[in-house]
């Protein structure tokens, strides 16, 4: 039995979608898209004024848990995270 949705056709003798040849087709040109774009952000971009704009201070990890969530000058604390995603 196959239950037909707007973007997949749903086989219950599978456990992954089986995708429409449209479908397919989208899917493969957008997730090539992102080379097309510069890469964002920048190398050397300055987050500091967007923090202060927003009320926002970087936490290291090590002192994350023990520092409080807004402090005297009513910032809120925010921890970094590096994400390296180069395919």
């Amino acid at each position: 039995m196959k239950i037909h949705l707007s973007f997949f056709i749903i086989s219950r003798s599978r456990d992954e979608p089986v995708r429409k040849p449209k479908d397919a087709l989208i899917y493969d040109v957008l997730k090539r898209w992102w080379y097309a774009l510069p890469d964002w952000p920048p190398a050397n971009y300055d987050y500091q004024p967007s923090l202060e704009a927003n009320k926002l201070r970087l936490i290291s990890k090590q002192k994350f848990r023990i520092a409080p969530d807004l402090d005297e000058k009513g910032t809120h604390k925010l921890k970094t995270q590096n994400y390296n995603f180069k395919y």
